[in-house]
Formats: C-alpha cells, structure tokens, sequence
C-alpha cells in the first residue's frame, strides 16, 4: 500500500523506526495489515521497530513477536465492565463478576499499569489512579452512569 497508488494521507516510510508498541488484548499488530511479509520484516528486525510490549490471554501470533509478554486476566477471572457498543443502536453494559479464581501469577491489566504509573512517580500514579483501586473504579463508573437514562436497570 503506498500513498501515490493506493491513495493513503501521509507517507509511505516513517522517517524514523519505531521505537515502542504496546499491543493490549488484540491480534493486530500482523492480522490487520494489507501486507503481513512486509509487517513481519519490520516487526522482527530491531533496527525497525525496538521494543514490543504484548499483553493477552493467549500466545497470538502478534504475541510472538513480543521483546515481552505478559499474561492478562482472563474476563471470568476478575470483575469488570463489559461494553457491548458494537451492535449498532442495541448498546448495553454488563457488569460481570468472576466465575474463578485468577490463575499463576497473571494480574489485572489496571494492576499493570498502576505499577507502570507507580514507578514513574508518585505524582503520575496519582493522576492515572486518582486514588482509587480497580474495584472503587467499576463502582465509580456504575454508580456515575446508572439512571442516566430511561430503561437503565439497576443490579
């Protein structure tokens, strides 16, 4: 894909290589390119991309090109907020609690990076947590939006 045949904005080359990806829950640094040969010389070649940070439940093949990997929790294992914003006009939230117990040493991504934003400085954890832990978070994020509009069920 270039910019002069296929009609992308922008360049066809980065000026410089990349420095960082961080890939969370998501198979997309090699299945979503038009062309995956080209992706993959540039994923494994250092001088081209640095550093890859990859988090997931499973050994995808994006994972496979991670300088680390780090297991995330998996959704029956912590409780969350779970969007449903991709159908259209049907948008629903579910507030799931866990069916088991986490397993190994996996962590919930917000434990991630409340330690990232920890060892950046206190000042950084403050903003990025504002004092609240995961939990105090989907009850904040529950208790702020429930009732906001008609129909909404209370559990």
């Amino acid at each position: 894909m270039t910019a002069l045949r296929d009609g992308v904005r922008g360049k066809d080359k980065l000026d410089v290589p990349i420095k960082f990806l961080w890939n969370y829950a998501g198979n997309t640094l090699i299945n979503q390119h038009s062309d995956i040969n080209k992706t993959h010389e540039i994923l494994q070649d250092e001088a081209k991309c640095e550093m890859i940070v990859v988090i997931d439940n499973f050994m995808t093949s994006s994972a496979k090109y991670a300088d680390i990997l780090l297991p995330d929790l998996m959704t029956v294992e912590q409780e969350d907020i779970i969007p449903n914003d991709y159908a259209g006009n049907m948008g629903y939230l579910i507030f799931i609690q866990p069916a088991t117990t986490p397993k190994f040493e996996r962590k919930p991504i917000y434990w991630v990076l409340s330690e990232i934003a920890r060892r950046l400085g206190d000042d950084v954890y403050q903003r990025f947590t504002e004092g609240r832990t995961q939990a105090q978070w989907l009850q904040y994020l529950y208790a702020k939006n429930a009732g906001k509009r008609s129909g909404i069920a209370r559990v």
